[in-house]
């Protein structure tokens, strides 16, 4: 039993051979194969992290766009409305100034008009009126008329009728 219990330097450098052989089959067959798939599972999430960084920074710049976009396009719209308000008061203007201008036109209009016919009246009022005068004046005289004396009757008598309808113009002005 001694031989047993022994030891013997051949069996521990066998041994040690042994163990040696075995750490490097266990590397080289168990070891290193885990190794090359922890560094490709370490680069496959290191690849889909940098993935989704990418992917967030792209989200954040079209968001900034998009609000970009956005404040413009209510600023555009803003400038759209001030601009057709502008365009409308603009317009409204033209028109109510169109309208007083047609409405005093057509006023002016009038009364030339009224005074067209006024003095149009006058003179037809002004020669029946001088005929009149001129009948009743030959039938007081108990003379014809001849057409010269009839004729200084009436410019006489229409300068008296002119100076009164001056008189009358001029007081109710």
């Amino acid at each position: 039993m001694e031989q047993m219990l022994s030891i013997d330097l051949w069996s521990i450098l066998a041994t040690i051979v042994n163990i040696l052989v075995l750490c490097l089959v266990v590397k080289f067959f168990l070891l290193k194969p885990i190794h090359n798939i922890w560094k490709r599972r370490q680069d496959l999430i290191d690849g889909q992290l940098q993935n989704a960084s990418d992917t967030q920074a792209k989200a954040n710049e079209l968001k900034a766009q998009y609000e970009e976009q956005l404040s413009g396009a209510k600023e555009t719209s803003q400038q759209m409305v001030e601009q057709a308000k502008a365009d409308a008061k603009a317009e409204y203007d033209r028109i109510l100034q169109e309208a007083d201008e047609k409405a005093s036109r057509m006023l002016d209009d009038a009364k030339k008009s009224i005074d067209l016919e006024r003095e149009k009246s006058l003179r037809q009022a002004e020669g029946q009126i001088a005929a009149l005068a001129v009948d009743a004046a030959a039938k007081m005289m108990g003379q014809t008329a001849d057409e010269k004396h009839n004729q200084e009757l009436y410019n006489q008598f229409l300068a008296q009728a002119g100076d009164t309808l001056d008189e009358s113009d001029s007081n109710r002005s």
